[in-house]
């Protein structure tokens, strides 16, 4: 092949010369010479794990209980879009988000080798409420298509000793991990109840859409958008055992996490969290004094309403919580069948 000379670099001679000011050529070379300041411990509290994660997929309610589909009643880690991930997990204690009765949650990162591919009905299309137009511009509806997320990354736990004073602080008891086996058990119904409850929410938005459509102009009124933030399980692997096991004992999984979308504003900052209704009682929990929240509590109870009518009384969301942007979360121990 013919071999082509590259042409010269020139230098535009017609740019002035921009020469460093000394003093800063010393100041910066003496701040990148200090070796021990390369690696902080806040650094060090940082958890990378390679993951299996698995999507809770958004399907509509009709979906879910159509007779000819029955592999749709429950969620599935056979049926669920799933991709091999980097989850990136704070473990600092000035970074944990919260401690609840049964998990931890701490800030993350996710990142997704391939992106998921969704059900039809998931990403895109009118389906379970989340297709209201202007609204989706700026809330994605599933973690399809995304490769780079922020995340919060909840851990099971259960309490190793006696809780003193009757009360449950973070220093008060010490938290035990579950085995693995028990935290894909307890995560997977935990999964089954957010899938479940976003079809259940999706339900009643479509029916309060579909009414308010229906009458005539003069008698339109303004509802929020609201919906449950993305989840998933990730699913970390360790190496198979050196020595060879019993066939039911066989098993490289070490850890399960709950992954999901973190609650923040517009502005990228942490939103405020407020719970609307408790999971005993069918009254909201925010004072009419506070108009913001307490319409919103009220919209929240007129889902559980529709929720409880359409169903015959057998489900319904029972614990209502989230922002001002109408993201929701499900509150469960990981334990409930309903």
């Amino acid at each position: 092949y013919p071999v082509q000379t590259p042409p010269n670099k020139r230098i535009n001679l017609h740019e002035p010369l921009s020469s460093p000011n000394n003093i800063d050529v010393v100041h910066a070379i003496k701040m990148g010479g200090v070796n021990e300041r390369l690696i902080t411990r806040h650094q060090l509290l940082v958890v990378t794990e390679t993951v299996e994660f698995v999507s809770i997929p958004r399907r509509s309610f009709k979906d879910i209980v159509a007779p000819f589909q029955p592999e749709l009643r429950q969620f599935s880690l056979d049926t669920s879009p799933r991709s091999h991930a980097f989850l990136q997990i704070r473990i600092a204690s000035t970074d944990v988000i919260g401690i609840g009765t049964f998990k931890t949650a701490h800030p993350g990162k996710l990142t997704l080798v391939l992106k998921l591919e969704e059900p039809s009905s998931a990403c895109g299309g009118s389906v379970s409420g989340y297709s209201i137009e202007k609204d989706l511009d700026d809330i994605p509806s599933s973690f399809c298509g995304a490769e780079d997320l922020p995340v919060v990354v909840k851990r099971l736990y259960h309490q190793v000793g006696r809780v003193t004073r009757g009360r449950i602080d973070m220093d008060e008891f010490t938290k035990g991990c579950y085995t693995p086996a028990d935290e894909l058990q307890k995560l997977s119904i935990e999964a089954n109840t957010i899938y479940w409850a976003i079809a259940l929410h999706g339900l009643s938005h479509d029916f309060i859409h579909r009414k308010l459509h229906s009458l005539p102009a003069d008698q339109q009124i303004q509802i929020p958008f609201t919906r449950f933030v993305n989840a998933g399980l990730a699913l970390a692997h360790g190496a198979l055992p050196s020595k060879p096991l019993p066939s039911s004992a066989t098993t490289t999984l070490r850890a399960v996490y709950l992954v999901e979308e973190p609650i923040v504003g517009r502005d990228g900052e942490a939103e405020d969290f407020v719970k609307l209704i408790h999971n005993s009682s069918a009254v909201p929990l925010i004072s009419e004094k506070d108009k913001q929240w307490y319409d919103l509590a009220l919209f929240a109870a007129c889902h559980q309403h529709i929720q409880y009518w359409k169903t015959g009384g057998i489900a319904y969301v029972s614990d209502y919580q989230g922002s001002v942007l109408k993201l929701l979360v499900v509150d469960s121990n990981g334990n409930s069948n309903s």
